[in-house]
């Protein structure tokens, strides 16, 4: 009989293959970000079936009950606020409202922002001033204090909550892609499509909007993260979604009185924000990376 004897190293072998494979697919995919961002979603879309509670109301005899996940004895997992209402029922319907408003103001505001970063790019002279101008202005102008300007004259309202973050976001994805636009503009197929006779809408969507298609897929990306941080800001000042819609912010906002005797009002929408807004930037460095070939051959 041969006697054949496995070493530490032998065994070892295997588990360091594995071991660099997992570090090789972190790498290569948004694992992490993929995980957040899908249970972010599943939050929002079934936030009626799994929520455990009513998230508008609550009875103020349940008012500031520990939370059940830290050794309360109640039945509310992430405790309750001063009007007796469930933090995470609060927090899975607030994933719903972050992500609804999120997604509108960057397809609205991508929209814009693409197509007039086009014009400008395209058209040049004083098109380009003016639009360029403009980009100057939004990103010159205090949004919070706009928002606090039509929130007194207005009242506060989700779609004005949704109107003032677009106009606020659509400059980035101008400049964006007019720098990007310049480029591909002076490309041969670009002028081959205008020799053919081809319409300047034709160039425009047919032929600069996909060369550019990339970088506007990676600043939407982007920007979702800062719409939820936005969103949440103007909420924690009273301007955002109305009560008693649960928002993350306006969840924040009602436990800063209360941070020394019941924290977790404030602090578990705060995780959630922050963990959602991680989610989203590391999406868009992928992203970034990804279709970047400068980062690529990095």
């Amino acid at each position: 009989m041969v006697d054949i004897t496995v070493s530490d190293g032998d065994r070892a072998a295997p588990r360091q293959s594995r071991l660099r494979s997992f570090v090789t697919t972190m790498r290569r995919w948004p694992v992490s970000s993929i995980i957040i961002l899908t249970m972010l979603v599943f939050a929002g879309v079934f936030a009626p079936w799994i929520a455990p509670k009513e998230e508008r109301f609550g009875d103020v005899r349940d008012s500031f009950e520990y939370p059940a996940i830290l050794g309360g004895d109640s039945d509310f997992i992430l405790g309750t606020d001063q009007l007796g209402r469930d933090i995470l029922s609060r927090i899975l319907f607030g994933a719903r409202i972050s992500l609804l408003i999120s997604v509108i103001v960057v397809a609205i505001s991508g929209t814009v922002g693409t197509v007039l970063g086009l014009i400008s790019a395209w058209y040049g002279g004083w098109v380009d001033e003016v639009i360029m101008r403009a980009v100057d202005g939004v990103n010159a102008m205090p949004i919070i204090m706009v928002a606090l300007v039509l929130a007194v004259v207005l009242g506060p309202s989700f779609k004005l909550l949704i109107f003032i973050l677009a106009i606020g976001s659509w400059s980035g994805y101008a400049r964006v892609v007019r720098g990007e636009a310049l480029v591909i503009k002076e490309l041969d197929y670009v002028a081959s499509a205008r020799i053919a006779g081809a319409s300047t809408t034709r160039v425009l969507f047919r032929h600069l909007l996909p060369g550019v298609a990339n970088v506007t897929v990676v600043v939407a990306t982007l920007s979702l993260s800062g719409v939820i941080l936005a969103e949440a800001g103007l909420s924690f000042l009273g301007i955002g979604v109305p009560a008693p819609t649960p928002s993350w912010g306006g969840m924040v906002s009602d436990g800063r009185d209360f941070l020394s005797s019941a924290w977790w009002v404030s602090v578990f929408p705060g995780i959630a924000i922050a963990i959602t807004v991680v989610g989203f930037v590391l999406l868009g460095d992928w992203l970034r990376d990804r279709f970047d070939p400068r980062l690529r051959q990095l």
